[in-house]
């Protein structure tokens, strides 16, 4: 006693494609008391840096002054990012009101466990690399012939770009001033590994469950997918990962979760997936044993409510 329904989001009768309601069609007279999810497939179209949800921005503060870094919405990747940084902080350089005089002054973004403070050659970094291991950190530097100077990076309270510059939300980065090998610079590092995974986990919840407090239809590991690709995921324990089943419920709603409960925006793109419905064999063993206890006791007249 089992059934298999296919939800396509693209069917929802409102919402959008990772949150949604839609009507769904099964056999209510087989008593299915168990659900659980056998494979979705999941656009990963969000995006890293999303301007939606106010995680591209940053301050630079220098002194008492201080400009808003501004990240472009979209998918970037490690090496890419930096790269965009250095130019987004070296156009700050201009900005009105900056106290920086040196008309020369340069900000590099690199790998932290190669790069030499003594010279802003990309070259040098390049054959560094291959003298270290990467540690997955960021060293931010600015190199300028101003003397005490105050440089900070401030960070949100939101998880980006906080994640992708390697440091915890609600941070501040500040730099130390130094000179070396005669090369005056401020610098700064990350605290953490840089990580550019949106989302490590990720939840499919739904009113078809029939519990109170738990709605999670299955938790999604998503690591390792690239963007603009599938998240492709199978259920390898069909059983064990069953939930109970709300078996009173024709409109269903579904929505695609976040760890925080936040809703995942897929920018318009639809989710897929298969839900297998089932009657618990194990229940109806259980029911058929205690038959098998009754049918003796019925011989002799005695009570049989349990």
């Amino acid at each position: 006693m089992s059934e298999v329904i296919i939800i396509n989001s693209a069917n929802r009768l409102n919402g959008n494609g990772s949150n949604f309601n839609i009507d769904i069609n099964y056999e209510e007279d087989e008593g299915y008391d168990r659900c659980s999810l056998i494979r979705i497939a999941i656009p990963k179209s969000y995006y890293l840096i999303d301007a939606d949800l106010l995680e591209n921005t940053f301050t630079l503060q220098i002194n008492a002054w201080t400009t808003t870094i501004t990240l472009a919405n979209g998918v970037i990747s490690r090496n890419d990012f930096r790269l965009i940084l250095e130019e987004y902080l070296n156009d700050a350089l201009d900005v009105a009101g900056c106290p920086v005089t040196d008309v020369n002054a340069l900000w590099r973004v690199t790998n932290a466990g190669a790069y030499d403070l003594t010279t802003t050659s990309y070259t040098t970094e390049l054959l560094l690399l291959d003298e270290h291991f990467d540690d997955g950190l960021y060293l931010y530097s600015l190199h300028a012939t101003d003397v005490g100077l105050t440089v900070s990076f401030i960070l949100g309270s939101t998880e980006f770009p906080a994640k992708i510059m390697g440091v915890l939300p609600s941070t501040t980065i500040s730099f130390t001033e130094a000179t070396t090998g005669g090369t005056h610079h401020y610098y700064g590092k990350s605290s953490l590994p840089v990580n550019f995974e949106k989302y490590d986990v990720m939840y499919l919840r739904s009113n078809i469950i029939g519990e109170k407090y738990n709605l999670n239809l299955i938790e999604i590991f998503t690591s390792g997918s690239d963007y603009f690709g599938s998240i492709i995921f199978e259920n390898t324990g069909i059983r064990a990962n069953s939930r109970k089943f709300n078996n009173h419920i024709k409109n269903a709603s579904f929505s695609l979760v976040d760890k925080n409960e936040n809703n995942i925006d897929l920018n318009g793109s639809d989710i897929v997936f298969s839900v297998l419905l089932y009657r618990d064999q194990r229940i109806d063993k259980k029911i058929d044993a205690i038959g098998d206890i009754l049918a003796p006791i019925e011989g002799y007249g005695l009570p049989t409510t349990l």
